[in-house]
């Protein structure tokens, strides 16, 4: 798999997330996203950088295994590419995308050369910048494109990613998406879309029902509610319904677990209540011993385009951790979950159903989340990807007996 986010980035992805999971039964070399002599430049002193320099210099050392238990999964570095981003003309992106396509192609000659492979599958994860073509002896028996977002609305990758993203699609042999909108708008480009949505390590939420967690550090030790956000402060957030939050119940603690690229107005003014906390970034392990203390977990989304193609994983991490959800209905995955959740359709109604999530609260609707998020594992995805794998080479099979 080649894709977007890096195996260490900031954040959890759904690629990584994937390969884990499928290299608990087969062997998965994870291609990092390409580094930039930009990005090299700029962060060269940054541990992982550095211990990337051989593999981006001077190609050697590309491989590094993570040996995790009981897992074959390998993580490959590319060379440095040129930063080619900022340039406007089509044509001219084309021709320095060749010169990048080269480098990262060796990447893929040389697993399968030095592994010796014969029979592999290659996924392209939200990447479709690099390996625009194939190298002579990269002959995959599946190639398989995989978004997990609408690139027109991706501030970071929009400016060619609409175009290229068509292209990719259009000579893969088939495509996955994780949202019910990203199904609708890359059927407008190829025939074969399936959907697979996100999924979550609910092992490690369910942790947060036994309550006795060790609490963390900077856990607000006030005697009251909290309603809690564990996530990425984007421009997903709606701000002004956060402000309405921390208004409307003065008693109770807004916990907002996560990284903040909110804009820095923004941050200010959540800031000026009191009863709004800040936690920065965690890991993914340390988030059930702030789930375990709350009485409610919210999804406060904006509804526009950029959402509506959104499958949160964390509606089944909130699950898996028994608590009551309210979220916005921003998109037609999180309205599948209106049987389990509080779906709210007006900022007015998600104020009011974070008091009646709470009040509402019982064990057997607890019993009932955690069963529908113990259907959304990463296993059982893959599962699903092993089936749909199967079927799309038996018909690629039988296409070629008929030739």
């Amino acid at each position: 798999m080649l894709a977007l986010p890096r195996w260490d980035g900031e954040y959890a992805s759904t690629s990584f997330s994937l390969c884990k999971e499928i290299a608990k039964s087969h062997p998965v070399f994870y291609i990092d996203n390409p580094f930039t002599v930009k990005d090299f430049l700029w962060q060269y002193q940054q541990p992982r950088v550095k211990a990337r320099t051989a593999a981006l210099l001077f190609g050697r050392n590309i491989y590094h295994p993570l040996n995790l238990p009981g897992s074959d999964l390998t993580i490959v570095t590319p060379r440095l590419v040129a930063p080619i981003n900022w340039v406007e003309n089509d044509q001219v992106y084309d021709m320095l995308s060749k010169l990048n396509n080269k480098l990262v192609s060796k990447v893929l000659s040389s697993i399968v050369k030095d592994h010796q492979l014969t029979e592999y599958i290659f996924i392209n994860s939200f990447n479709p910048f690099y390996v625009r073509s194939f190298p002579a002896n990269f002959k995959p028996s599946l190639f398989i494109y995989h978004t997990v977002d609408d690139i027109s609305e991706a501030s970071y990758v929009q400016k060619h990613g609409s175009r290229l993203e068509k292209e990719i699609s259009q000579r893969a042999d088939f495509t996955l998406v994780t949202s019910l909108k990203l199904k609708k708008l890359k059927e407008q480009d190829t025939q074969k879309v399936y959907y697979l949505p996100n999924a979550a390590d609910t092992a490690i939420f369910h942790t947060a029902l036994s309550g006795d967690l060790p609490m963390p550090k900077d856990m607000p030790l006030q005697d009251q509610d909290i309603v809690i956000f564990t996530g990425h402060l984007d421009q997903r957030i709606d701000v002004l319904l956060l402000e309405q939050i921390a208004i409307t119940y003065p008693e109770k603690i807004l916990l907002l677990v996560g990284p903040n690229s909110l804009k820095k107005e923004e941050t200010k003014r959540l800031a000026t209540y009191q009863n709004i906390v800040f936690t920065g970034k965690k890991q993914l392990e340390e988030l059930p011993g702030y789930l375990q203390s709350a009485k409610c977990a919210i999804i406060p989304f904006k509804c526009n385009t950029l959402t509506e193609s959104i499958y949160p994983l964390k509606i089944n991490e909130y699950l898996a951790a028994g608590l009551p959800v309210v979220s916005t209905s921003f998109s037609e995955d999180i309205q599948a979950f209106a049987d389990l959740a509080y779906i709210s359709e007006s900022g007015k109604q998600f104020i009011k159903n974070i008091q009646r999530a709470i009040d509402e609260d019982a064990a057997d609707l607890k019993a009932r989340r955690v069963e529908e998020a113990g259907k959304n594992t990463w296993e059982h995805r893959t599962s699903q990807l092993y089936q749909l794998i199967e079927e799309n080479l038996n018909a690629k099979y039988h296409e070629i007996q008929k030739i």
